[in-house]
């Protein structure tokens, strides 16, 4: 029922684009200068108060958080405070109609700032250059946990059971997202790597320098890396036979439906060319180059369940 109360949140604003999951609400601005930016984001802030005064709602001032992104080079000249607090020209108006009481002006908290360096959405840490270096932090203390529950487990259970317990309580956090996180570095995601390289030896019962390469290949499972590009690649089957919501559409092309005549590699996805090397592993940009590097007796396949199946004995035997 709640659901169904909040949503026409969406129609607050023409120019905000809204993400609804439950009652969390994330909305999206561009604009090509900061003043810009943030003349346009108080306006149709201004707007979604409207909503929500209207709907006997209020916002919670200290879970609104903000992030601007941008080129990790472009410095916005900010201001500083004494307290170490970048003063973002950006509030939430929680006056009455006709009240003027300044207090209720409330500056929307900027990420980072002295006390975070991220916000969490929906168990996603992210910052404002999407390094995703606080969110590759939290995973590794959850992944830790469970390579020391191996640890302490392994002389009572078999190998079976082990390899039940690596995918319930290891595997399950490596997946999660990881079709987002491309942009990260090799040496933000390399101590997963590492940790994962532990458990496995774990579960095969085998000492701490023996090679873990034949160990992933024999007990069938991915290593991190191979796991994101298994689970982007499968975003991008979904995206090809019009598995994802309406949302997507039109995100990607085809190469033949730009060209009117015959091209080579006339159905892989047009990959745009990008000036900022950054934006290389950006989603937008890497997910059709990932799509467009699987065989194309893989690409053929129709059904979603075999597809991943082939896939995912395809990366197996990858060597990266």
């Amino acid at each position: 029922m709640f659901l169904i109360f909040i949503n026409d949140i969406t129609n607050a604003s023409n120019h905000l684009e809204q993400f609804l999951f439950a009652d969390d609400d994330t909305a999206l601005i561009s604009h090509d200068n900061l003043p810009g930016l943030l003349s346009s984001a108080n306006i149709e802030i201004n707007k979604l108060l409207e909503w929500y005064k209207c709907n006997k709602l209020a916002l919670h001032p200290n879970k609104t958080k903000c992030l601007i992104f941008r080129p990790n080079r472009n410095n916005l000249d900010l201001i500083i405070n004494a307290q170490g607090r970048t003063l973002l020209p950006l509030f939430l108006n929680l006056n009455n109609v006709n009240e003027w009481n300044m207090d209720k002006y409330i500056p929307i908290s900027l990420i980072p700032n002295s006390d975070e360096s991220s916000t969490r959405l929906l168990g996603v840490q992210l910052d404002d250059n999407l390094n995703f270096k606080d969110h590759f932090k939290q995973l590794h203390g959850k992944v830790a946990k469970a390579v020391f529950s191996l640890r302490q487990i392994k002389h009572l259970l078999d190998k079976k059971h082990l390899k039940l317990l690596y995918n319930s309580y290891l595997k399950s956090h490596l997946i999660y997202a990881s079709a987002l996180l491309f942009t990260a570095s090799k040496s933000t995601i390399k101590p997963i790597l590492i940790l994962q390289k532990k458990a496995i030896r774990l579960v095969c019962g085998v000492g701490y320098r023996e090679h873990t390469a034949p160990l992933f290949l024999n007990e069938k499972l991915l290593t991190y890396d191979k796991i994101m590009m298994y689970n982007g690649i499968k975003f991008m089957f979904d995206y090809k036979h019009n598995l994802l919501p309406p949302h997507f559409n039109g995100m990607w092309r085809l190469n033949n439906e730009l060209h009117n005549y015959p091209v080579r590699n006339a159905f892989d996805f047009f990959r745009e060319i990008v000036t900022r090397p950054s934006l290389n592993k950006h989603p937008l940009f890497y997910l059709p180059s990932l799509w467009n590097s699987i065989p194309n007796d893989l690409k053929d396949i129709l059904s979603r369940k075999l597809f991943s199946r082939e896939l995912h004995s395809y990366l197996l035997n990858l060597t990266l």
